[in-house]
């Protein structure tokens, strides 16, 4: 049995895009839902955490 030999650029891209195009296919992230609930106290964790840090920015700016 011969091996075959890909040598031209052209031969190995040809090649190469379709296992990349197959192999994308089962690398889809799937995320999962956010209850509202969860998603309304991440977002008011955020919300003081920037205001903490907007504070911060505040004090500090003059010195900066």
């Amino acid at each position: 049995m011969k091996r075959i030999h890909i040598k031209s650029s052209l031969a190995r891209l040809l090649f190469a895009l379709p296992l990349t195009g197959i192999s994308s296919f089962s690398a889809h992230a799937q995320y999962p839902d956010i209850p509202a609930e969860i998603k309304a106290q991440t977002d008011q964790f955020m919300k003081e955490g920037y205001r903490r840090s907007d504070s911060a920015w505040l004090k500090a700016l003059p010195v900066i």
